[in-house]
């Protein structure tokens, strides 16, 4: 094995060991991440998944048993891997250290807290806004569906 073999196998292996260990500290901090949202997570997927699954399934009355399963899974270590994994493969770790900056916010902090209440009064502006608007919306597309019915 000549000399320009050896050194470009060393390089290698450097690099691999360098992409091994930036994935490392990347899992590291995105664990960090999931621990810091994971209340938050844990009430979004208990709010949206069992809504969804009860919906499906007709279950009304086994709602408070989908929310504790749900509610289960979310504080499951294997969900917490597989979230911190899912972190560290779509940032990089500096993006990472931005996000766990922002998490460890307090004003943002209290900023998802009350962002239940925050998205509900933005849906009663939304609504306000629209509720005039939506009989003009109405007939212009009556008057749309009027032109495709001459066709």
């Amino acid at each position: 094995m000549t000399l320009l073999h050896r050194v470009s196998i060393s390089i290698i292996a450097l690099l691999i060991c360098t992409a091994a260990i930036s994935q490392e500290a990347r899992i590291a901090k995105a664990e960090a991440i999931v621990d810091v949202f994971q209340a938050m997570d844990a009430r979004q997927i208990v709010k949206i998944v069992a809504e969804d699954l009860i919906r499906q399934s007709g279950d009304y009355q086994f709602r408070a048993q989908y929310e504790e399963f749900l509610s289960d899974v979310a504080k499951s270590p294997e969900y917490r891997a597989a979230k911190a994994s899912a972190y560290a493969r779509v940032f990089t770790e500096d993006e990472l250290d931005g996000i766990l900056t922002l998490a460890k916010n307090p004003v943002f902090q209290m900023y998802q807290e009350r962002s239940g209440e925050l998205q509900k009064e933005s849906r009663l502006a939304l609504a306000s806004v629209l509720r005039p608007k939506a009989m003009e919306f109405a007939r212009k597309i009556e008057v749309l569906k009027a032109a495709g019915s001459k066709r």
